[in-house]
């Protein structure tokens, strides 16, 4: 049977993939379709074909899964935000626990249990940084996101699961904007001043900080317009940034300070952090506790424990527990990061932490004369580099604690390491971000 574009059909829903999207088959041939669950009954409207699978639209839901629940906002789905909104939370958790362990297998060759996913206190609002696109509109300047796989922006006012003091932020900004009539950035022309709109908030100290990302140094009314934004309750921090390349990258190479200093602070367990623009922080805060709580967990930390906390970013893994332990030696690439990770040293008083900047394959054969007991990784999506897996391997940590944002990477670092001697016997979902595809890992891997 030939499937063509246009085509209607109704389908039995029988799996789902960790995009939100059910699967159908219409003779053998898989079928994908938005806002669709496990079970359901829906007719659907063929918008794609390819040799390998389609793509449907639901037309309309015959027999509906217990599971769903209303959505939040359907511009949620359509940006992707939010894919899984559709879903209740059992189901969203157990989604991640399956995907989890499905990714495992299928790039790892890994039959590692998965426990079940740790759940989110908070299902919306949890977000501590937004990065809002800003583009013209029938001539106005205008904040959103953009439609999946387009370049095309949807305005957008509450992004539900963002911090809702950020999404009023946002929005007094684009009003202060809009009222100098500051043009927003246009990829086609490569014109304009605006390109993006980026808060970050503390909610425990109640800070803010604005980031303007321009396409130039100065612009009409700079000075008025930096006044207005620094009357915005909370906003402790305004930098601009300038981007002038032609570039899919949010942040350029250089940051003019307008208001005050280049950070905020904010309180993870008991230690005060000072976080710049470009700092990696986790924008779920709360939900950072329970992670890194059971990452220390799987470590059972002792207090001779000399640990090396590479990729260590700002500080955040390793400076709580610094106090537990006998040292702690951190690896970062971003020499901003490592200012900053020096500078939380000295603001919580600690001194048995040392910071070295450079690629963590490079920095770590600096350290084959310590002999560390606990290894944390946390690397970026793209995973460990095979180098820094080899390398660490040979250093014989006692125990090595992988924390990871991207499973398929994950997965692949895993069958490395178990390769080489170190494996994991079960593998904890977290979930970080309720309402959407991305689930964080850990895993404790120990010599055999």
């Amino acid at each position: 049977m030939q499937l063509n574009k246009n085509d209607v059909f109704i389908v039995d829903i029988i799996d789902m993939n960790i995009d939100g999207f059910g699967i159908a088959k219409i003779n053998g041939f898989p079928i994908f379709i938005e806002n669709t669950i496990t079970n359901e009954v829906c007719e659907i409207k063929m918008i794609k074909v390819t040799k390998k699978y389609g793509i449907g639209k639901l037309l309309r839901i015959i027999s509906e899964s217990k599971n769903r629940v209303a959505i939040h906002d359907p511009k949620g789905t359509w940006v992707g935000t939010m894919p899984l909104q559709h879903l209740n939370y059992e189901t969203q958790l157990l989604l991640k626990q399956q995907f989890v362990a499905q990714t495992l297998k299928k790039v790892g060759g890994l039959n590692i249990n998965v426990a079940s996913t740790l759940p989110c206190d908070a299902l919306v609002g949890y977000r501590n940084k937004a990065q809002i696109p800003v583009r013209m509109i029938d001539n106005v300047l205008t904040t959103g996101f953009y439609r999946k796989n387009s370049h095309t922006l949807i305005p957008i006012e509450d992004f539900i699961i963002q911090d809702k003091y950020i999404d009023f932020v946002v929005l007094k900004v684009r009003d202060i904007l809009r009222k100098y009539h500051i043009l927003a950035y246009d990829e086609i022309t490569h014109s304009g001043v605006i390109r993006e709109i980026i808060v970050r908030r503390s909610a425990k100290l109640k800070q803010v900080q604005v980031v303007l990302v321009a396409l130039i140094q100065s612009f009409p009314h700079q000075q008025v317009i930096i006044d207005e934004i620094c009357q915005i309750e909370e906003v402790v921090s305004v930098v601009l940034n300038i981007n002038s390349k032609i570039t899919n990258v949010i942040l350029g190479d250089e940051n003019i300070i307008l208001y005050r200093d280049d950070y905020i602070f904010d309180e993870l367990f008991d230690l005060k952090f000072k976080i710049s623009s470009r700092s990696f922080y986790q924008v779920n805060h709360f939900q950072t506790e329970k992670l890194y709580a059971l990452a220390y967990q799987l470590a059972n930390l002792q207090s001779s424990d000399i640990v090396l906390d590479a990729y260590c970013g700002i500080g955040t893994i390793g400076l709580p527990i610094a106090k537990k332990v006998k040292h702690v030696y951190g690896i970062e690439v971003v020499a901003d990061a490592i200012t900053m990770a020096n500078e939380n040293i000295k603001l919580n008083n600690i001194h048995n932490a040392t910071y070295i900047c450079g690629l963590a394959e490079d920095v770590i054969s600096q350290f084959k004369n310590i002999n560390f007991d606990v290894l944390f990784v946390d690397p970026a999506r793209k995973g460990l580099d095979e180098k820094f897996i080899k390398k660490s391997v040979l250093m014989q940590p006692k125990k090595i604690v992988y924390i990871s944002c991207n499973p398929t990477t994950f997965a692949r670092d895993l069958k490395m390491y178990h390769e080489l001697g170190y494996c994991a016997d079960i593998v904890y979902p977290v979930d970080m971000f309720p309402q959407t595809a991305h689930v964080e890992c850990v895993a404790l891997l120990e010599r055999k």
